[in-house]
């Protein structure tokens, strides 16, 4: 065999080891297996692998010596496959880092505003925003709320009146109301503020028309460690809004779940928290729904649950892990699916809020991703209860899968959905820490999930109460937990916590296979104070009122009374019986006296009626546009009755009859006005009449401003389907436009032809443009013989058109 030959041959033996041991040494320098794997395990796999590496080279060399290609091939496969095994372990190791890196990053925020307009809105840019009012959150650390819009604003150079409003809620209220002519919302408004149907369909009538984002900088705040065989707990949140940056707020936290673990004991207790359950927040200033913690854009979210976990039980935690729902359709759909026995059979929204898209039959079976979530998410045909336990028996069976599906394969896709769909506050060396417990109990429990320790509580609550939102000044639907229940669940927590033998013991046999309860006994809320505080209506809408007293109607009332006000529009409120801040007891009612607005600004549908009768429709046309009441007319054919004449009135439409009363400011339906239209032969040959406004010779400066007071046209038979003409001509006939700057003599005619033909007699109108006049010195001597012009030249010269002209109110056709 030739030298250089030899050479190649030694150098490709070579290079499976060398990347081999390059990939070793990545791997050991990695801080993950730091944690995982004892450093005499480290030691004895590199002298292991480093003696097969040699050997494979030593038996490679002695293949060369002897020619033995074959051999030699067998033995650089061989090689390569150890080295290519290596790197493949390296690669993942490096993914799992990387994982841990992102779902437990502090390095931004992620903010993004939206300027929103109604959906029948022209407005469709910033651009349009000059001199229109501009709606912003009163609140200057909000980013969605203040700082990115007045960025902007200023940016685009926009001038617009801005104005200011305590929550974004007020912002869509006031928008909706015509108070503002575009608003700046969180972009994802519409998921995040849908958690009421009414409010939810208030969005529909919502459009976007700019976005804007912003990544801030956020300080990293570290956590209380993790100690080695002690137990702790940690919060797991699931969330309808996708996990976006480092941010926690709003979002609906629809799963709450306290995980409280004892490593030297192997104990997990899950303690179920309804999402509505009424507790005190430490960071919201009063009483709210557990869930809304988050909700609040630029609040603490995940932090400020924790927070009032900790009051709520008395306990010390520290930790949160969020999941939103696509990650957890994802990861069911990535693992195969998951087993569930389905109780009863039901239909539930997706993971997109679509309605009624999942439906499951009773029964075993296994579930894909959107099915799973639709189970964890269900109580309408069960309970808030029965959807607690089956969060707990999504997340066994999900563990249960793990286990038993090839993790090697599916590991990239997992991981891959972790980055991109959880967050937590957890570091890397605390992940680890989790890593340890859950594989040293794998290992105890034969790795199978049913023999792990796992036990779930639910803590029973109230049924159905309206109670007042301090987060979102708002009445909100919400459960209060039962004060036996609670006291039992803290007791369990605080056994896990402690690791002192359970004083109740018999509580801690539960079964994930069947329903939890507690013993029977007294159920007593726990009822916090105040249930409801008013909030300030004074000049808010009556629909305000309205949705807060529908909330509260279990356990108060309005009672309202209308009066008409001078200077307070129509529907809103003018007095309530108790200033904002009373804090009110069950059962007690609060008056409230609306405006009915000016008195003059209505009409009675009776009135309404009797004043049209026996009229003609040009009559009735003058008459309703004085009212400044939207019409239309209809013509009626079969009119037998011979005391009716043509063209005149006989009755006006159902829906505005029904109205009794019209309140003329707000009447924005078309009233259709329906005349008698009996046809005769005379009507085929009858003219239009055309008459015109202002004088029929007009003359005008040169270069001044030329606008055509127009003309009336109507015919005595038709008030439809007549073709208006107008053409301007000079004195040889020629069409010309005016123009003020061309001196002479411009003709317009204006004609009518009904449907069959029939034109109307010309109307003409002169228009004389004068000559341009020579300025004059101003050193040159005034005549003093010369008239000044007469201030009532103008008058003379142009007769205004009269009263009954005006009151005929022409149509929009004939003017010009």
């Amino acid at each position: 065999m030739k030298k250089h030959k030899k050479t190649l041959l030694y150098i490709l033996i070579s290079i499976p080891p060398v990347l081999g041991f390059l990939a070793l040494i990545l791997l050991w320098t990695s801080s993950t297996l730091d944690n995982i794997i004892d450093p005499f395990l480290k030691v004895t796999t590199t002298l292991t692998i480093s003696i097969i590496f040699t050997i494979l080279v030593l038996i490679g060399i002695n293949f060369i010596k002897t020619n033995d290609m074959l051999k030699l091939a067998i033995n650089v496969a061989i090689s390569a496959f150890l080295a290519i095994f290596i790197l493949y372990a390296g690669k993942a190791i490096y993914d799992f880092e990387n994982t841990l890196k992102n779902i437990t990053k502090k390095g931004y925020e992620y903010y993004s505003t939206a300027f929103v307009v109604r959906s029948n809105s022209n407005i469709t840019s910033l651009l349009d925003l000059n001199n229109k009012k501009l709606g912003l959150l009163n609140d200057e650390t909000s980013y969605e709320g203040y700082i990115i819009p007045k960025e902007e604003i200023e940016a685009n150079e926009i001038n617009a009146n801005i104005d200011y409003e305590n929550t974004f809620l007020n912002l869509i209220s006031e928008l909706l109301n015509g108070t503002y002519d575009a608003i700046v919302l969180p972009e994802t408004y519409k998921e995040a503020f849908d958690f009421e149907e009414e409010l939810s369909e208030s969005l529909e009538n919502l459009k976007t028309i700019y976005t804007k984002s912003k990544e801030v900088k956020k300080e990293q705040t570290e956590t209380k460690p993790i100690v080695k065989g002690e137990p702790f707990s940690i919060v797991l949140i699931g969330t309808d809004k996708k996990i976006v940056g480092n941010r926690t707020d709003g979002q609906n936290y629809d799963v709450i779940l306290l995980i409280t673990v004892n490593p030297k004991t192997s104990d997990v207790l899950i303690t179920s928290i309804n999402r509505d359950t009424y507790v005190k927040s430490k960071c919201l200033n009063g009483y709210d729904r557990i869930n809304h913690s988050g909700w609040a854009f630029g609040n603490p979210g995940a932090e400020c649950l924790l927070s009032t976990i900790r009051e709520f039980f008395g306990i010390d935690v520290h930790y949160y892990a969020m999941v939103d729902f696509k990650g957890m359709v994802n990861i069911v759909d990535a693992i195969g699916g998951i087993k569930i026995d389905v109780p009863k059979a039901f239909c539930e929204q997706d993971s997109n809020r679509k309605k009624g898209r999942i439906c499951l039959k009773a029964g075993h079976q296994k579930l894909n991703g959107e099915q799973a979530l639709a189970f964890a998410r269900h109580r309408k045909t069960t309970s808030s209860t029965v959807r607690s336990q089956n969060h707990v028996v999504v997340i066994k069976a999900i563990a249960e899968q793990l286990v038993s599906v090839n993790l090697v394969k599916n590991y990239s896709k997992l991981l891959n959905i972790a980055e991109k769909n959880v967050l937590t506050n957890l570091n890397e060396e605390q992940m680890m820490q989790l890593y340890e417990i859950g594989m040293d109990w794998l290992k105890t429990s034969n790795y199978n999930v049913n023999n792990l320790r796992i036990e779930n509580v639910v803590i029973k609550t109230s049924g159905s109460i309206w109670g007042y939102s301090a987060n979102l000044n708002y009445p909100v639907y919400m459960v209060i937990p039962y004060q036996n229940h609670y006291e039992r669940a803290v007791n369990l927590i605080n056994t896990v916590l402690e690791a002192k033998t359970p004083t109740i013991s018999k509580y801690l046999s539960f079964d994930l296979k069947k329903p939890f309860s507690f013993p029977d006994g007294p159920l007593q809320p726990r009822e916090p104070d105040p249930r409801v505080i008013t909030k300030n209506f004074v000049g808010r809408p009556e629909s305000d009122v309205r949705y807060w007293d529908t909330k509260f109607m279990h356990n108060f009332w309005v009672t309202y009374e209308y009066e008409y006000h001078d200077t307070i529009p129509n529907g809103y409120v003018i007095s309530q019986e108790f200033p904002v801040g009373t804090k009110l007891n069950y059962r007690t009612g609060m008056k409230v006296v609306i405006s009915l607005g000016k008195k003059s600004d209505y009409i009675s549908v009776k009135d309404l009626v009797k004043n049209l009768t026996g009229k003609t429709i040009q009559q009735i046309k003058g008459y309703l546009n004085n009212l400044g009441l939207k019409h239309r007319f209809e013509k009626v054919t079969d009119v037998e009755d011979p005391n009716v004449l043509h063209n005149t009135f006989i009755d006006i439409d159902k829906k505005t009859k029904a109205k009794k009363v019209i309140y003329k400011p707000e009447h924005k339906d078309e009233t259709i006005v329906y005349i008698a239209f009996k046809g005769t032969e005379e009507m085929k040959t009858t003219k239009p009449i055309i008459e015109l406004y202002g004088n029929p010779e007009i003359t005008l400066e040169y270069g001044s401003t030329w606008n055509d007071p127009g003309c009336y046209y109507f015919h005595e038979f038709y008030w439809y389907d007549l073709d208006f003409t107008k053409v301007i001509t000079n004195e040889d006939g020629i069409a010309i436009g005016i123009d003020t700057k061309t001196p002479g003599t411009y003709i317009i005619t204006y004609t009518v032809t009904t449907k069959d033909g029939v034109i109307s007699d010309p109307v003409k109108r002169t228009v004389i443009v004068k000559e341009k006049e020579e300025e004059q010195e101003t050193s040159d001597p005034i005549d003093e013989n010369q008239t000044e012009p007469s201030e009532n030249n103008e008058d003379e010269n142009q007769t205004e058109p009269s009263e009954n002209n005006e009151d005929e109110n022409p149509s929009e056709e004939g003017e010009e």
